[in-house]
């Protein structure tokens, strides 16, 4: 078969603020703040785009930047890399691997978030994450950076299953994998002994793999998008080959009209949020309020603790599974 078949990334966005919005931030000429939130400035392919622009919310887990600073040389922070999930209620699922940062103006002296945002059908973290990086700095050294995406959505495919191709979509060269279909585990990116500690430890690992397969809602509070992300993709090679028609959407604003509303969606939902690692108030997904939920699952990475409220059905070899999850973790 040939390896063509599928391309390894379908869109490659663009989000940020146009010059008309930093022109209204500067001189208050705005009705709301709706106005003023980032926009697609770019998109390739032009044609067939499935999304809307809300897809811009999920790139800005932490809120976007848009601010007036007097320092001709502000400090600004690295490039952020994270995953978003996107899944349709069919169970159809692609990943947005985004690598967002803030951008100077000198000409206004403003400060604004961007992104860059690349769809794709694949979960090869590694491989987007240095494809996003690499395009960031051959942006910041002013490279005409047409030809490379060009390379990457037209000429970069996903090799035969069971198969790996040397690639070279920006500046170095890759090898992309793809396992066989038939392979009994599912490839895992991520460093899964790390996930089990954040989680609280196997016996908490095996209750969300439970409550993932009877369709519990899970919610899942992190300082940093990318480990609600690592979990989920733990979970999901877990569960292989089981599957499930969830609605995924990670991660979202703390605080925000979705997690408000998280309690009363009417649809299975894994969802992330994002706390302010240098706040000490906010919202607590351990309160008793939370914890008494008899239909959700509750974890804190930063405090290693997770609550799925009423008690769980016995997941089948539950104790061999936990006792094999020990001797990894102590190995």
């Amino acid at each position: 078969m040939s390896s063509t078949h599928y391309k390894f990334v379908d869109y490659l966005v663009i989000l940020g603020y146009d010059s008309s919005q930093i022109e209204a931030y500067l001189t208050g000429d705005f009705e709301d703040f709706d106005e003023l939130r980032p926009r697609i400035l770019q998109r390739f392919p032009t044609q067939k785009w499935p999304y809307n622009d809300t897809l811009a919310h999920l790139c800005f887990p932490c809120g976007p930047v848009i601010t007036k600073v007097t320092d001709e040389s502000p400090d600004i922070k690295p490039p952020n890399f994270f995953v978003v999930v996107l899944k349709t209620e069919t169970g159809h699922r692609k990943y947005g691997h985004v690598l967002s940062f803030n951008t100077f103006n000198k000409a206004t002296n403003v400060l604004s978030s961007k992104c860059i945002l690349l769809i794709s059908k694949c979960t090869h973290l590694n491989i987007t994450k240095q494809v996003l990086i690499e395009l960031f700095e051959l942006a910041q050294e002013n490279e005409f950076l047409e030809p490379y995406i060009f390379n990457l959505l037209n000429e970069m495919h996903l090799p035969s299953p069971g198969s790996a191709l040397k690639c070279a979509p920006a500046k170095s060269q890759l090898i992309l994998y793809h396992p066989n279909h038939h392979e009994e585990l599912s490839q895992c990116h991520i460093d899964l002994l790390k996930v089990i500690d954040n989680v609280g430890g196997p016996e908490s690992f095996l209750d969300l793999v439970t409550a993932l397969l009877i369709e519990k809602d899970i919610a899942i509070k992190s300082n940093t998008p990318d480990d609600i992300f690592n979990v989920f993709h733990a979970l999901e090679c877990c569960i292989k080959p089981f599957t499930y028609r969830f609605h995924v959407c990670l991660p979202v604003c703390e605080n925000g009209p979705i997690w408000e509303n998280f309690l009363h969606f009417p649809i299975t939902h894994i969802i992330g949020y994002v706390a302010d690692p240098f706040s000490s108030g906010g919202s607590s997904m351990s309160g008793s309020s939370a914890c008494h939920s008899t239909t959700k699952c509750f974890v804190d990475l930063k405090n290693k603790t997770t609550c799925c409220g009423d008690k769980l059905p016995d997941l089948p070899f539950r104790e061999k599974n936990y006792r094999e999850h020990q001797k990894f973790t102590r190995s």
